[in-house]
């Protein structure tokens, strides 16, 4: 066995562990706080597209980070000033005991403002927004105009991942944002872009979004 398949076999056996381990709390706290099942299995450890936000998230250290639809809270892990927005109550109480660095906030999109929410929290620091497995095709326009709204700085930035052509397709992935719906919008660099999803991050400013 080669070094690079070596490093490669006890790094998969390493994230198995760390996976596990999360899972295993994750289910603790749902039996505590009773939460939508699918969280427990949702661990960055088996989903890379998530490890590869979680890196990116942690470089930035000019910006304050907006995880909308944040779960438990594991894509802002670890990052100071991160602020975490969620429409469960039970998920934002239980992401609390795994990441106390975070500011939690009840939001639910089409219901709560978002600009309203950030206006006692946020710094003079550019935002970083992120929208991982949040959007729906249908609403897609009217998201992408309420962060713009709730945009103040021209360098604030928008995460955004999209299912691989091929998976889009499928039934099971039809709420998923399509990549057309924004290819007219430059992209500052892309994060992830693996065989099922990439992850792009967007200068909010160029997005696309219906007249006010």
């Amino acid at each position: 066995m080669n070094m690079k398949k070596y490093f490669s076999f006890f790094g998969f056996i390493g994230n198995h562990v760390l996976s596990c381990l999360d899972v295993s709390f994750n289910a603790l706290l749902f039996l505590i706080y009773k939460f939508d099942f699918w969280h427990v299995l949702a661990t960055p450890y088996r989903r890379g597209y998530k490890m590869a936000a979680r890196k990116y998230l942690s470089l930035q250290k000019d910006f304050q980070v907006i995880d909308i639809g944040c779960g438990l809270g594991d894509n802002v892990k670890g990052i100071e000033g991160a602020i975490g927005l969620d429409r469960s109550l039970s998920v934002i109480r239980a992401a609390k005991k795994k990441n106390s660095k975070t500011s939690y906030f009840l939001y639910e999109f089409g219901k709560d403002q978002l600009g309203e929410i950030l206006e006692g929290v946020q710094t003079s620091r550019p935002k970083l927004f992120l929208g991982l497995n949040f959007l729906q095709k249908s609403n897609f326009e009217d998201f992408i105009l309420e962060v713009k709204r709730s945009s103040s700085n021209n360098n604030d930035l928008l995460i955004l991942d999209f299912v691989i052509e091929k998976f889009a397709k499928d039934e099971r992935f039809a709420w998923m944002p399509q990549l057309e719906q924004i290819a007219n919008a430059p992209f500052v660099t892309i994060i992830c872009n693996d065989k099922y999803r990439e992850l792009n991050v967007f200068r909010v400013r160029d997005l696309n979004a219906p007249a006010n």
